[in-house]
């Protein structure tokens, strides 16, 4: 039975770091998009797409300190 939860938590941290790397990966992607516009920080996009790195950035930083 002990196998079992070991096998279970294992499991579990996997998944999370797969999460933490699609994650990370979500948020390079979007602050190469911000590289792309940073010369219009009034622009729309700028401000939609700081938004969605500072989200990310925070579930980045949960996900981390779950892993340590």
């Amino acid at each position: 039975m002990e196998d079992i939860s070991k096998i279970y938590e294992i499991n579990v941290l996997l998944n999370e770091h797969k999460t933490l790397f699609e994650l990370k990966n979500e948020f390079y992607s979007k602050y190469n998009e911000i590289l792309l516009i940073k010369d219009d920080p009034s622009s729309e996009s700028y401000h939609r797409l700081y938004d969605e790195l500072w989200d990310l950035h925070s579930k980045i930083r949960c996900l981390d300190l779950e892993v340590e």
